[in-house]
């Protein structure tokens, strides 16, 4: 049996150790890292917001290139901060400004993760709200063929027995 949980450095399958990145140990490298990280928050928070629409369309089936980039963003911002949280408190020290800013965006990533959540529940519910009504009209179906008996009269109509319907809950 294998297991499906990502080994510690990874996220996705994507290697998110940070021991071969060059520590950042001056204030352009901080600056730059910083950059980094707020321009992939925006991205991903692009990247949230357009899928949230899409959901709340109902069209969560169109959402396969923005789940693969959502991914991918995910695993860079992952690899950012593994690179940050190593090197912080000299990222803290040379760019105070800077980590205030990602800060501020991170808050705005948060917000747009609860609205992509809050979307996904409620596409969620409207598919188990369907699916217990099929799972209803398929229990309520009235028996099957007609059969006649010896004497060529209809014999009583017999209700067929609920049938299961297996529901996926992991969507």
């Amino acid at each position: 049996m294998t297991q499906d949980t990502p080994q510690a450095g990874q996220l996705n399958g994507a290697d998110t150790t940070v021991e071969h990145e060059p520590r950042i140990d001056t204030p352009e490298a901080a600056q730059t890292l910083c950059g980094q990280i707020t321009v992939t928050i925006g991205e991903l928070v692009s990247t949230l917001d357009r899928e949230t629409g899409q959901l709340r369309k109902g069209r969560a089936l169109d959402m396969t290139a923005l789940h693969a980039r959502k991914s991918a963003l995910t695993t860079t911002l992952m690899r950012q901060m593994a690179v940050f949280g190593r090197d912080s408190q000299y990222i803290a020290m040379a760019t105070p400004e800077r980590v205030a800013e990602i800060k501020s965006h991170q808050e705005v990533f948060q917000k747009a993760l609860i609205s992509n959540q809050d979307a996904l529940n409620a596409m969620k519910a409207v598919s188990e709200s369907l699916l217990r009504t099929i799972a209803t009209k398929v229990a309520e179906a009235k028996g099957g063929p007609e059969v006649y008996g010896g004497n060529a009269q209809a014999e009583a109509t017999k209700t067929t027995a609920p049938s299961a319907i297996s529901i996926d809950q992991s969507l």
